[in-house]
């Protein structure tokens, strides 16, 4: 799987395209620089597609954890999407044939795999309790989202972090009902957040959270 492009976090909101293009031309050749807005503002992230695989890797090893426009940026491959259907499994556009090897012929294990129900994609709706909070200062712990929230008579709040630890600029918060839902998200939503004492506030993100009929999970719109 060939992955050229990199996410980019922690962006200061006035930098822009251009310039975030010519941060990383010194990387290798850069096919596109796209920062993620709201209207006309900055949500303070982006990616950078690069021409080759080797490129992009080059990046997050020389750009991670520098400084642009007086802000320490966060570098990552960024994850290609995964689309299931009945007939095909794309990963990152490359589609997956689901017809049995050896000329069509039914190997040893194709009477147990065609008699097996296929997973159909749960159905997701949207929580009546749980909120997605997005651009989050990568500062944040779980105790720090809470006391942002702690006005709303929160049950949980939970930053997601990388296996290394470090937060990945989100997270979710979970109310005791939904009448407190909703107050927090017409609140707190586009609400500036306070990064650090040399780091512009972050603008939230504040939606309502997924989840999935059977299990409860929650995921970004």
């Amino acid at each position: 799987m060939v992955r050229t492009k990199v996410f980019v976090g922690n962006l200061a909101f006035k930098t822009t395209q251009p310039e975030l293009a010519a941060a990383f031309e010194a990387c290798g050749n850069v096919v596109s620089a796209n920062i993620i807005t709201r209207g006309k503002r900055s949500l303070g992230y982006g990616f950078v597609e690069f021409e080759e695989e080797h490129e992009a890797e080059r990046a997050v090893q020389e750009m991670d954890k520098t400084v642009l426009d007086e802000r320490e940026i966060n570098v990552e491959l960024a994850k290609p999407r995964v689309e299931k259907s009945e007939e095909s499994v794309e990963y990152d556009d490359s589609p997956v044939e689901t017809r049995n090897k050896n000329n069509g012929r039914r190997g040893r294990n194709s009477r147990k795999q065609s008699d097996e129900p296929q997973r159909q994609p749960k159905e997701k709706v949207e929580s009546e309790t749980t909120l997605f909070i997005a651009n989050l200062p990568y500062t944040f712990d779980d105790l720090k989202l809470a006391t942002l929230f702690e006005d709303f008579d929160i049950l949980t709040a939970h930053v997601v972090t990388t296996k290394s630890g470090k937060s990945r600029g989100y997270g979710f918060v979970e109310f005791s009902n939904k009448d407190n839902q909703q107050e927090a998200l017409a609140a707190m939503d586009e609400q500036e957040v306070e990064s650090g004492s040399k780091s512009e506030p972050r603008v939230l993100s504040v939606k309502v959270a997924l989840t999935e009929k059977d299990d409860e999970e929650e995921t970004s719109e």
